[in-house]
């Protein structure tokens, strides 16, 4: 085992009060893509408590390629030169999104000292290990520890975090979870063979499970005079969850959000607008909000296609609600019916269909009633009684 030594990390300070602004949830989403970006196919965040059941460790643990020997001193020395600034996708293929090298700073969110224990495969195919151990009292130093080769085992890092202060009673509410499916469903959509597992202190993340209905909308974004290609995803969830539009870069990390604002028809969704264009906002600064023109003019045409999207989805679940009852042999006029097209009975139908999809939709009493009871709702008079 080698002695300890330590190196030196650069502008760190300068960006530590704006990153602890953020919320524990978030640090710990960074800490996940972290394990993403390093090609992790199993994630897991555990929690554990002292005897007066306060929070004293968390580890975010993967099986990911972890950092060279040789490389963590380029990967840790300077915030804003992280080696990934170079790449467009991760040795397995995947986007990369954290960049900036200002990812791993957060966990400092949650506690005071931060360890990433690191096993990684060196160029001689052996399996090194060793820690790195940084304090918020002293951001600007890394200690380098328990260097060692190992004779077997797998890659991955473990990232503990200890000298906690707060007990963080979100981290353990349902809306954790929720967030985090939120944030992370559209990368996990997109790589999901073989499929990545996360889990969260005994739960598993799997949007998969809790989307309904995923849909796909083509768009062209405008900025500083170009348009790009987008894409803007439209998740509709099972369980209720904020309806949003989160602002994403072009592989689905999200940068930003806001109220949607658009009603829905009892619909739960996030729409993820998927862009270049979102990247290029984010750094020049521009905020998705009416105070600025550009990113308002995003907003508006996010909202246009989620306006029309929901239309649609509306003239649809119509449809399904009116061929059930005629499934059921409960719906007052048969589409087979010659007079169906003559206008004076289209237009009876059109004020039925109005009144039983209103009434289906305001009273749950009559949605969950009998075919029986419904038949005789649905009575209805002749065309001769008009």
């Amino acid at each position: 085992m080698m002695p300890n030594k330590t190196f030196k990390v650069h502008t760190a300070h300068d960006h530590f009060e704006s990153i602890m602004q953020c919320s524990p949830i978030v640090a710990i989403e960074e800490l996940i893509w972290n394990a993403l970006d390093a090609d992790a196919q199993n994630i897991s965040v555990k929690f554990f408590h002292n005897n007066m059941e306060g929070l004293e460790r968390v580890i975010v643990k993967d099986d990911g390629l972890g950092i060279k020997k040789n490389e963590y001193e380029n990967a840790f020395g300077s915030l804003g030169g992280s080696p990934k600034l170079s790449l467009n996708s991760t040795p397995g293929g995947r986007a990369i999104h954290g960049k900036s090298g200002q990812r791993r700073i957060k966990a400092f969110r949650i506690g005071k000292k931060v360890t990433w224990r690191i096993k990684s495969k060196n160029d001689n195919g052996k399996l090194d290990q060793y820690d790195l151990v940084s304090f918020a009292s002293s951001l600007d130093s890394v200690s380098v520890e328990n260097e060692k080769s190992l004779s077997h085992g797998v890659s991955g890092t473990e990232v503990i975090i200890e000298s906690i202060d707060e007990n963080f009673s979100s981290l353990f509410h349902e809306t954790a979870t929720k967030t985090l499916c939120r944030h992370l469903s559209v990368y996990l959509l997109k790589y999901q063979n073989p499929k990545i597992t996360i889990d969260y202190d005994g739960k598993k993340l799997d949007p998969f499970s809790e989307i309904k209905r995923h849909t796909k909308i083509m768009l062209r974004i405008p900025y500083n005079g170009e348009f790009y290609k987008s894409e803007l995803v439209v998740l509709e969830w099972k369980d209720k969850v904020e309806r949003k539009i989160l602002f994403c870069d072009d592989s689905g990390f999200t940068l930003d959000e806001i109220q949607s604002g658009i009603q829905s028809s009892g619909i739960f969704y996030t729409a993820h607008l998927k862009s270049e264009a979102i990247s290029l906002m984010r750094k020049d600064n521009v905020l998705l909000a009416e105070v600025d023109p550009a990113g308002n003019k995003v907003v508006e045409i996010t909202k246009g296609k989620l306006r029309s999207y929901f239309k649609k989805r509306k003239d649809e679940r119509n449809r399904e609600i009116i061929e059930g009852w005629q499934r059921d042999k409960i719906y007052p006029f048969d589409p087979n019916d010659p007079k169906i097209s003559d206008l004076a009975v289209r237009v009876q139908k059109k004020v039925f269909d109005i009144c039983a999809l209103t009434i289906h939709k305001r009273l749950p009493s009559f949605k969950n009633s009998q075919i029986v009871d419904k038949k005789f709702q649905f009575q209805w008079p002749s065309l001769t009684d008009w």
